[in-house]
């Protein structure tokens, strides 16, 4: 009887036990958002902004940014940046959660900002509450940079350099007995040496003959 007692206690410590752990979960899912653990009550939501700014990560975060806007028990966002910056769109777009959530959902905007934060990584901070920023953070540099290649100057140099008649010339070997086309050979390299600043020498080099054998 005692040993039937006791296996008896042992299953029912059991079944109370699982139930236990049970009801733990399911206190915990439905305290969860999701997005971690928390323990209820105001809530203050985090935010990671890493890497380069382009079109992927302007969809996530501001994907979170309305979550976040919307949820009634979150106070405060912390944006934490350490981007150099990206795309000029993806950055705008961003902007305009942040400073949309901070003025219509009147949600309090932290951003902290790790190792770099440059060109778009700072702008999409300017609507913040407050920015943080370590003594080392690399910030600022905002700016939209453009490049493309002129070749005016370039076509009109060829042009004027080697024009038909010219070209002509070049296309036989300059002899010595006439100037005419030695000088046309000798500007026109002159030319290419100065645009890489070097100066031009003319050598004369003579064709050897190879001996029959």
């Amino acid at each position: 009887m005692k040993r039937s007692s006791l296996a008896w206690i042992l299953v029912i410590g059991a079944i109370l036990c699982g139930l236990f752990v049970v009801s733990l979960f399911a206190i915990m899912a439905v305290m969860s958002d999701g997005e971690g653990f928390s323990a209820g009550g105001d809530r203050i939501a985090v935010i990671p902004v890493e890497g380069v700014i382009d079109s992927e990560m302007a969809k996530t975060v501001n994907r979170h940014l309305k979550q976040y806007g919307d949820d009634s028990r979150v106070k405060a966002i912390i944006l934490r940046v350490d981007s150099p910056g990206g795309g000029v769109s993806a950055s705008q777009e961003i902007y305009r959660e942040v400073k949309r959530v901070k003025d219509e959902k009147k949600k309090k905007v932290v951003v902290s900002m790790s190792s770099v934060a440059a060109s778009g990584g700072y702008y999409i901070a300017c609507p913040a509450d407050r920015i943080l920023a370590n003594p080392g953070t690399v910030t600022g540099s905002i700016g939209v940079i453009a490049e493309w290649l002129n070749y005016k100057e370039l076509a009109e140099w060829a042009k004027a350099a080697l024009a038909a008649a010219q070209r002509a010339a070049l296309h036989k070997r300059p002899k010595a007995g006439k100037p005419a086309k030695r000088k046309v050979a000798k500007q026109a390299v002159g030319k290419a040496a100065a645009g890489r600043k070097q100066v031009a020498k003319e050598r004369v080099t003579r064709a050897r003959k190879t001996p029959r054998r």
